[in-house]
């Protein structure tokens, strides 16, 4: 009895899986662009929650002290970082491994008592 299964691949969900896939996929300039947006992005918000909790403190809040804003505008700059950078160096780094199969089309996969077989345009394995 042979058991059939067809996947299209959609690697955003494995890209979460796997750290060492990114540190080795990308090329030299795709890692810059992320890291630069990246750390740019996390350099500015600093630097806004830093003044931010000085002049919210002066205007808004004096009895507060001025640490205490600053920390909860740096808090505001992490979240934002897991909530949106992240996701998105995510989405951005499954483009770039679903780019590169664009050709490979359905994984086919099948069962039996000679083991599990996988084939698409690229790859025809067979595990016993």
């Amino acid at each position: 009895q042979t058991t059939k299964l067809t996947y299209d691949p959609d690697f955003a969900h494995l890209f979460g899986a796997c750290a060492v896939l990114a540190q080795r996929r990308y090329s030299l300039k795709q890692k810059a662009t992320v890291n630069l947006v990246l750390f740019g992005t996390m350099l500015v918000g600093g630097m806004l929650a830093a003044a931010g909790g000085t002049i919210v403190h002066i205007l808004l809040l004096p009895d507060v002290p001025d640490w205490l804003i600053t920390i909860g505008l740096f808090g505001l700059v992490a979240l934002s970082y897991w909530r949106v950078l992240r996701p998105w160096h995510f989405r951005r780094s499954a483009a770039y491994i679903n780019a590169s199969r664009k050709n490979g089309g359905p994984m086919h996969f099948s069962a039996d008592e000679m083991g599990l077989r996988w084939t698409d345009t690229e790859v025809d394995f067979r595990l016993n």
